[in-house]
């Protein structure tokens, strides 16, 4: 199978819906001029979002919640190899 489209555009699949891959996805769009490139996006849960997604449930008696259930925060390490030897 051919990486390429018969319009010429270049296929590309993306795993994981997380922030991480919808930022990469939305570079890649900006990065090539329209029609260039043909991104799927593949996500196991049922919506985007990866460890900062909401969900759903409805209580017993029929009440509609939402919560956050993945990570609190996260932060980026401006030296991740610092004091590794």
């Amino acid at each position: 199978m051919s990486p390429q489209l018969s319009t010429g555009a270049v296929r590309v699949g993306l795993v994981g819906a997380g922030v991480s891959g919808l930022v990469f996805a939305k570079s890649l769009q900006e990065s090539f001029p329209a029609g260039h490139v043909s991104l799927t996006v593949f996500e196991w849960g049922r919506g985007p979002g990866g460890r900062t997604a909401r969900r759903r449930a409805q209580t017993e008696d029929g009440a509609a919640l939402a919560f956050d259930h993945a990570a609190p925060y996260f932060t980026l390490d401006p030296n991740p190899l610092a004091g590794s030897s």
